[in-house]
C-alpha cells in the first residue's frame, strides 16, 4: 500500500519534524539572527513595576545590536527554550534577576555548546555560580559622584573601549568565584578615579556587570558590545565594519551612502582589511566621521545666533567639574546651557535667597563663560520625596487622572501652587549666575489629566453652573471645547505669572519654555499654548522639543512652527540621545541643516553627555562663533502687552 512507502514515510516525517521545530522557534531557522538572542525580563521579574523598565532596557540593547549591524532575536523569559538557543551563541540578559529553573537550564546548555552569557544586574545565585561569580549584598552609592564611569583594562579584550561613561547609584557587587573568572573593568568616580567595586567581570562562561546597561554612551557601549560578542563569534567585527560602510544605508538627506559620496565629491568608502580586533570597526567608524563633517561644513553656512544644550544637573557633580565642562562645550562652539535645577520642591543646586551670595557646595560658578539658563520642572515632581507628595496629595494640590488615577504633578489652577510656582521664579532671578530661567513640564502631564475635585469646582464656577455629568461632559461631551479652553489657561496663568515673578525681580533676565513641537495638537493633548505665549510676550523664546530620527516628520514639525511668523524666536529642539530619538551624527547633521535652511536662529541638543568632555562631535566643528543674540523684551514690545 502507498501510505506504507518508506520513502513517503521519510518525507512525512521530515515535514512533520520541520512543522514542529518551526512551532517551537528552533534558533537554527533563523539564520544569523539566532545566534545572538537578547532576553526581555518578564517572570524573572519578582516585581511587576518592573516590566517597563527591563523593557525599555531590552529595547536599548535591541537598538545597539541593530545599529551596529549585528543580527539578532530578541525573546521574552516565557520563550526560552532548549529549542529556542539550539546553536545560539551569545545570550544578552539586560535585565533578568530572577530566572526560572528552564531558562537556566536552557542557558547551560548554551554555556556547555561554546557560547557565553552577557548578564546585567543578576540578582540569582544560581545563575551567578553558572557564571562562575560570586553575589555580595547591595549596595548604595554614598554620593552621587561614585559610580561615574567604568574603565576596562583593554589587554584582556581586544576592541574594548578604555573608558564607558555611566552614572549608577546602586549596584549588586560581584566577585570572581573560579580560576577562569577576572575583573575586567572597575567603575570610577566622578574624578576618575578607581573604586574598589567591579564593573565587569569576565569568565569562561560570558560576562557578568554589577548594573545594568543604561542609555548614553551609545557608540562606546556599542563597541564594548561587539567586542564581547567577537570572543565566540570573531567575524562579527569585519561584520559590523562592512554594515557601516554599506553603500545602500541612508545617509544624512540621501537615500545611500553612495549617492552622499557621489554629491559631497568623497570617494567611496575603501574595502577594510578583514581583522578579529575591532581594528576595521573603528577604521569604518572614523572614515563615517569624516564624511559627516564634510557634509556639515558643505552645508552648514549659518552661524547660528543661539546653540544650545540641555544638562542635567547630575553631570555637574562637583565644583571642579564645571570647567571642565564648560571647556569642551565651547569647543563644540556652544553658547548657551540649559542646566537643570530640579522642580520647585527640590531646587539642585540650592539657590540663594539673596543675589550677593551663593549657598556652600553649589557645583556652579559664580560667573559662567557660556550663558547659563536655569531649567526649572514645573509641574513634574518627579523626585521629590514621599513624605512631601503625600501632604501636597492631602491638600488637593496634585493632578489627577480621569480615572482618579492620583499623579505626582502640581496641578496649575491650584492658587498655592501657582503662588509656589512664582516665588520659586523669583528666587532663580535672584542668582546672579543665571542669564535667564528655562520653565519645562509646564503643562499637564498628558491628555487625561487633570480631574482633580479643584479642577472640577474651578471649572464649574467658570461656567456659571454645574457639569451634570462629571468627568463625561468634559473628557468627551458637548463642553470639551470649552473644557479644553479652560485647561489650557491654566497653564498659560502659570506661565504669566513666572515670566510676572521673574521680570520683576531682573527685567533683563531671559524667559523660556521647552514646549511639546507639534502645535495646535499640544493645546488639546497637554494644555500648551504656546503661540499665545510668544504674542503677548509671556516668554522670550520657545524649543519645541522636535525628537523624532524620521526626517519627514521632523521637516513637517519645522514647517507648522515656521507659519506661525514667530521663526525669529523659536528655538527648535533636536533630540540627539532623547528617548523617542536616539540620533546618529549623520542624522543630527541633517536636522540641522534643516533648522538652518527653515530660518530658524538657532537650535537646543537634547542632551549633554560625558562623552562629550573627549570625543567632539562632527558636525559642530564647522559652524563659525557669533555672538549670543536671543530676543531681548523692548519697551516697544513690553511683557504682557495689552493685547492678551
Amino acid at each position: 500500500m502507498k501510505w506504507l512507502n518508506p520513502t513517503a514515510l521519510r518525507t512525512t516525517g521530515l515535514l512533520l519534524f520541520l512543522t514542529l521545530a518551526g512551532a517551537c522557534g528552533a534558533s537554527w531557522f533563523d539564520g544569523d539572527s539566532g545566534k545572538i538572542v537578547v532576553v526581555q525580563g518578564t517572570s524573572s521579574l519578582i516585581d511587576p513595576s518592573e516590566k517597563g523598565q527591563a523593557a525599555r532596557l531590552a529595547t536599548h540593547i535591541d537598538t545597539w545590536l541593530t545599529e551596529a549591524g549585528a543580527p539578532h532575536k530578541v525573546l521574552t523569559d516565557e520563550q526560552v527554550s532548549s529549542w529556542r538557543l539550539w546553536r545560539t551563541r551569545v545570550v544578552i540578559l539586560p535585565y533578568n534577576p530572577h530566572p526560572s529553573p528552564f531558562e537556566l537550564k536552557a542557558f547551560q546548555e548554551v554555556i556547555h555548546a561554546g557560547g557565553i552569557l552577557v548578564v546585567c544586574y543578576g540578582m540569582d545565585a544560581s545563575l551567578a555560580s553558572l557564571m562562575e561569580v560570586r553575589l555580595g549584598p547591595f549596595q548604595q552609592a554614598r554620593t552621587n559622584t561614585q559610580w561615574a564611569s567604568f574603565e576596562f583594562d583593554r589587554t584582556s579584550l581586544p576592541g574594548l573601549p578604555s573608558r564607558v561613561f555611566q552614572s549608577s547609584q546602586h549596584l549588586i557587587p560581584a566577585f570572581p568565584a573560579s580560576g577562569t573568572a577576572h575583573v575586567i573593568a572597575t567603575w570610577l568616580d566622578s574624578r576618575g578615579t578607581r573604586t574598589p567595586e567591579a564593573a565587569w567581570i569576565r569568565s569562561k562562561a560570558g560576562f557578568w556587570m554589577s548594573h545594568t546597561l543604561q542609555p548614553g554612551d551609545d557608540e562606546a557601549k556599542r563597541q564594548m558590545l561587539l567586542a564581547m560578542l567577537a570572543t565566540v563569534m570573531p567575524d562579527i567585527w569585519t561584520q559590523a565594519a562592512e554594515y557601516c560602510l554599506s553603500l545602500r544605508r541612508p545617509f544624512g538627506e540621501y537615500e545611500s551612502l553612495k549617492a552622499a559620496c557621489r554629491t559631497l565629491g568623497r570617494p567611496l568608502p575603501p574595502r577594510l582589511s578583514r581583522g578579529q580586533d575591532g581594528e576595521a570597526y573603528t577604521a569604518a567608524q572614523a572614515w563615517l566621521s569624516d564624511l559627516t563633517q564634510l557634509y556639515a561644513r558643505s552645508h552648514l553656512t549659518n552661524a547660528f545666533s543661539l546653540r544650545g544644550i540641555w544638562l542635567d544637573e547630575g553631570a555637574v557633580q562637583s565644583a571642579d567639574m564645571w570647567p571642565m565642562i564648560e571647556a569642551s562645550l565651547m569647543r563644540q562652539k556652544l553658547n548657551t546651557i540649559f542646566i537643570h535645577v530640579g522642580n520647585p520642591l527640590t531646587l539642585s543646586p540650592p539657590i540663594s535667597p539673596h543675589a550677593s551670595s551663593r549657598q556652600s557646595g553649589s557645583p556652579l560658578p559664580e560667573k559662567a563663560k557660556l550663558a547659563l539658563h536655569a531649567w526649572l520642572s514645573c509641574m513634574n515632581l518627579e523626585g521629590t520625596p514621599p513624605d512631601q507628595l503625600k501632604t501636597l496629595r492631602s491638600q488637593n494640590r496634585l493632578q489627577v487622572s480621569d480615572t482618579g488615577e492620583p499623579l505626582d504633578w502640581l496641578c496649575p489652577s491650584h492658587p498655592e501652587n501657582r503662588s509656589l510656582l512664582a516665588g520659586v521664579a523669583s528666587r532663580l532671578a535672584q542668582d546672579p549666575t543665571f542669564a535667564g530661567v528655562h520653565l519645562d513640564y509646564i503643562r499637564y502631564m498628558n491628555s487625561h489629566s487633570c480631574y482633580c475635585p479643584g479642577c472640577h469646582q474651578r471649572f464649574e464656577q467658570s461656567l456659571g453652573r454645574p457639569v451634570l455629568q462629571w468627568p463625561e461632559d468634559v473628557r468627551s461631551g458637548a463642553l470639551t471645547p470649552v473644557w479644553q479652553t479652560w485647561r489650557a489657561a491654566q497653564i498659560s496663568a502659570c506661565v504669566d505669572l513666572m515670566s510676572q515673578a521673574i521680570h520683576d525681580t531682573n527685567p533683563d533676565l531671559q524667559v523660556s519654555a521647552a514646549v511639546y513641537g507639534a502645535t495646535p495638537a499640544c493645546f488639546a493633548s497637554v494644555g500648551q499654548d504656546w503661540p499665545l505665549w510668544l504674542r503677548r510676550n509671556a516668554v522670550n523664546f520657545v524649543c519645541p522639543m522636535n525628537y523624532t530620527s524620521d526626517l519627514h516628520a521632523f521637516q513637517a514639525l519645522l514647517k507648522t512652527q515656521g507659519a506661525l511668523g514667530l521663526t525669529s524666536r523659536i528655538y527648535p529642539g533636536v533630540g540627539l540621545t532623547s528617548s523617542q530619538s536616539r540620533l546618529s551624527p549623520d542624522q543630527v547633521t541633517v536636522q540641522l541643516i534643516q533648522v538652518q535652511n527653515a530660518g530658524f536662529p538657532g537650535f537646543v541638543l537634547f542632551e549633554y553627555n560625558p562623552r562629550m568632555t573627549t570625543d567632539p562631535l562632527p558636525y559642530l566643528q564647522s559652524m563659525e562663533g557669533a555672538a549670543l543674540s536671543a530676543p531681548v523684551l523692548t519697551e516697544k514690545n513690553p511683557p504682557f502687552s495689552n493685547n492678551k
